[in-house]
């Protein structure tokens, strides 16, 4: 059965050049799980209460702390080093992969023991009652299962095979999606049992995984190449705490200013914009070995003007998309209560697409080794969030959650852009990015001023606004230019705007 998917896969793949498959298989592959709670969240809001759904939305933000802090950024390490090993390159790969298991296993294991001694504690000051302890400890117990199918989804990257990883990732969305309806709607288990359909789901993937990796496996522990790994990875993990803080922390803080309700319209509208962080993510899962494969090449970094230009197009459209028929989005995702949330969904968007953007610049930080800075960069961001939502959110609720979120992120990549610019200078175009940004607030400003009594009078007006800012960027301020590089793709049979150093060998 496995043989025959692949063989589908592999004919569906032929139709793309290397980079463009990789890009849309491992994105697809790796968003799929994210695809999960976006398809589940109509079933969640419908049977659950609202306070039920925003404290899921506030576990999950708590829960991502200890799945940045469990594998401490390993996979990074791994990564980086993949292919910079010795002329055993086998067997060297074989000490990382097995090190970064053993390491993430047992510290994982001694995390979710301190959380569950704990668990009253938290929930109580999350929530002011410790009825919510045991989902908090069912949310972390998942965690290292999580973590380790990270490390051997990033073998599989790095090896470049993208059927098996996108075979894996079809079965474990499907089983986590059956397991949440099992519990949630068949044993009625509430909030806990959405956490314990992420356990089993999250043990069958590892099990899974490993097999498909276990040529990689060993009883061993290699204290050199975990040294390596974590000088790498461990001034990154600052930054990748701080990173959750920035894209969670109002969920955690809104506890203190507004309802469990009113998080999760918050929530609602998180997830009406995940369709951009789908997009998002596909894009990074496959661009990132491209990217550390060329991460040397000069030739390759004049070329990195279109991505950086093109990536702000792709995701500023589909935002404008999902801003557009936000309304309609809502209407399928939760009942009417959730309403509220309509108007944060562009911000959250814009969230996302400034997160991305940030794969598309960072050669010097990547090239020189400075991860400290990614560190740095995110301090600054953090700062930022949580000043602005201490400022915003006690008078502005979860809209003002909104705009902090993204003044954040905003500050974390003017950051990681001026530090990764000073260590290797790009030669970036951002007058047509910011004009396309001022599009699109423009576009979502108008919706929220302008009302129209009449629904179908209201959709027309929308999709005309929708029409005049495609106009704008497409037309006005790109001039044309990516329209010519997709007619030359085209031409190319279906071929990328640009090639890779190795791809340029080739032909």
């Amino acid at each position: 059965m496995i043989s025959k998917v692949k063989k589908v896969i592999k004919k569906l793949l032929s139709l793309f050049p290397k980079i463009t498959g990789d890009i849309v298989i491992y994105g697809v592959g790796g968003s799929l799980v994210q695809f999960v709670g976006l398809i589940t969240i109509p079933i969640i809001t419908r049977i659950l209460i609202s306070n039920d759904v925003g404290k899921v939305d506030v576990i999950n933000a708590l829960a991502g702390y200890f799945l940045v802090l469990i594998p401490i950024n390993l996979v990074s390490g791994l990564m980086r080093y993949f292919y910079e090993v010795s002329e055993d390159a086998k067997n060297d790969r074989k000490k990382m992969v097995s090190s970064a298991i053993w390491f993430t296993t047992i510290f994982g294991a001694l995390i979710v023991w301190l959380v569950w001694m704990f668990s009253s504690q938290l929930s109580t000051a999350l929530f002011g009652t410790p009825a919510s302890s045991m989902a908090i400890v069912l949310a972390v117990a998942s965690l290292p299962f999580t973590a380790l199918k990270e490390i051997f989804a990033s073998v599989l990257r790095m090896e470049r095979k993208p059927i098996v990883f996108l075979i894996l990732n079809i079965i474990y969305a499907i089983i986590n999606f059956l397991l949440i309806l099992f519990f949630i709607l068949g044993l009625k288990q509430g909030i806990e049992g959405y956490f314990g359909a992420q356990i089993l789901s999250g043990l069958f993937i590892t099990i899974t995984s490993a097999w498909f990796c276990r040529s990689y496996l060993g009883l061993t522990f290699s204290a050199k190449w975990f040294g390596v790994m974590a000088a790498y990875a461990l001034p990154m993990l600052p930054g990748g705490l701080l990173n959750q803080g920035m894209m969670s922390i109002n969920r955690i803080l809104l506890t203190q200013f507004t309802t469990e309700s009113q998080i999760a319209y918050f929530g609602v509208a998180t997830k009406a914009a995940k369709v951009v962080e789908l997009a998002v993510t596909a894009f990074i899962m496959g661009w990132l070995p491209i990217f550390l494969a060329n991460i040397n090449s000069e030739s390759f970094h004049k070329k990195l003007n279109k991505v950086f230009r093109y990536y702000f197009y792709a995701t500023l459209v589909l935002s404008a998309l999902i801003t557009i028929f936000a309304k309609e989005f809502f209407y399928i995702l939760a009942p009417a209560e959730y309403s509220a949330g309509i108007p944060l969904v562009a911000l959250l968007c814009l969230k996302q697409v400034i997160t991305g953007s940030t794969y598309t610049f960072t050669v010097g930080i990547t090239q020189k080794k400075k991860t400290y800075l990614v560190s740095v960069s995110t301090a600054f961001g953090v700062a930022g969030t949580i000043l602005f939502s201490l400022l915003l959110s006690p008078r502005y609720g979860i809209f003002g959650a909104a705009i902090a979120d993204v003044i954040g992120i905003a500050i974390y990549t003017l950051a990681m852009l001026l530090f990764s610019n000073h260590l290797v200078r790009l030669e970036l175009a951002y007058k047509p990015v910011l004009l396309a940004m001022g599009a699109f607030l423009g576009m979502w400003l108008t919706t929220i001023l302008v009302r129209i009594g009449s629904y179908w009078a209201d959709l027309a007006f929308r999709i005309g606004l929708l029409s005049l800012f495609l106009l704008g960027v497409f037309v006005i301020i790109d001039q044309g230019k990516l329209l010519s590089s997709l007619r030359g793709a085209i031409k190319e049979n279906f071929g990328e705007p640009f090639r890779t150093d190795e791809e340029e060998k080739l032909n």
